[in-house]
């Protein structure tokens, strides 16, 4: 989906929910203005129009949809919005603004090796498990309707200009011709490899951003920073020192 499609209000999800039906979790700090709104929202987060949709209070209260949008509506910025997804149904839930979003957890888990892929970029270069040997990896993981994806590229640029011993890797589920656009639009200079989606799944990324941060061993060393580097007032100097620390710590440097 376009962010042209969007209105601006829409466009400030924090997290989508991953195709795999499984429990997947999402928290986006949206206003949406208005019930009008929401058709456009639900599809951005991977929500179909045949799916059974449920609201909730903060406290996981059922509420009738009018009162949930007046509710949010009279919010003025003081409520976000959460959004669960199984494969029966989904649940928008207000709350409380600046609330710490659940981070996911990859399958993979620390120490463990990537499972098995083969990307391509949108250079038409190969990546695959073997090619990830011999030097530190960072993956960047985002889609294009993802507000807080776009509002990282400085930071994202900045790291490629500072550490250019990194290989870089930025993955989506979206189609070549989205990220094409994307990278044109917001001036991206990471290696981009679109049409992801089974990666995505296997490694089990159900919020975005997302990190990755992968030793030459081809090994995930951790999942790094998702609220905090949004509310950073120096994003670029967080990511260069998270990942620096984070490679200190793998070669046994701390």
């Amino acid at each position: 989906m376009s962010t042209h499609r969007l209105r601006p209000t829409l466009l400030a999800a924090i997290l989508a929910c991953s195709a795999a039906m499984n429990l997947a979790q999402a928290a986006a700090s949206v206003r949406l203005q208005s019930a009008a709104d929401e058709p456009a929202f639900l599809a951005a987060v991977g929500v179909t129009p045949q799916m059974p949709l449920k609201y909730q209070d903060e406290d996981g209260r059922s509420l009738t949809r009018e009162v949930f949008y007046e509710r949010l509506s009279r919010a003025e910025g003081k409520l976000s919005l959460a959004v669960r997804k199984t494969a029966q149904e989904a649940t928008l839930q207000l709350q409380a603004a600046g609330k710490r979003p659940e981070i996911g957890r990859f399958k993979v888990a620390p120490g463990e090796s990537m499972p098995a892929f083969s990307l391509r970029s949108l250079d038409q270069a190969a990546l695959t498990p073997e090619m990830l040997r011999g030097r530190y990896t960072l993956m960047s993981f985002y889609f294009a309707t993802c507000a807080p994806c776009v509002a990282e590229i400085p930071a994202l640029n900045s790291l490629q200009a500072h550490m250019p011993e990194l290989r870089l890797a930025a993955v989506t589920f979206d189609d070549e011709t989205t990220s094409r656009r994307f990278v044109q639009d917001h001036g991206l200079r990471w290696p981009v490899y679109a049409q992801a989606r089974p990666f995505l799944q296997s490694l089990g990324v159900s919020s975005f951003p997302a990190f990755a941060l992968l030793n030459p061993e081809g090994k995930l060393v951790s999942i790094g920073p998702l609220y905090e580097l949004q509310h950073s007032p120096n994003p670029s100097e967080l990511l260069q020192r998270w990942v620096q620390e984070q490679i200190a710590r793998d070669s046994g440097k701390t």
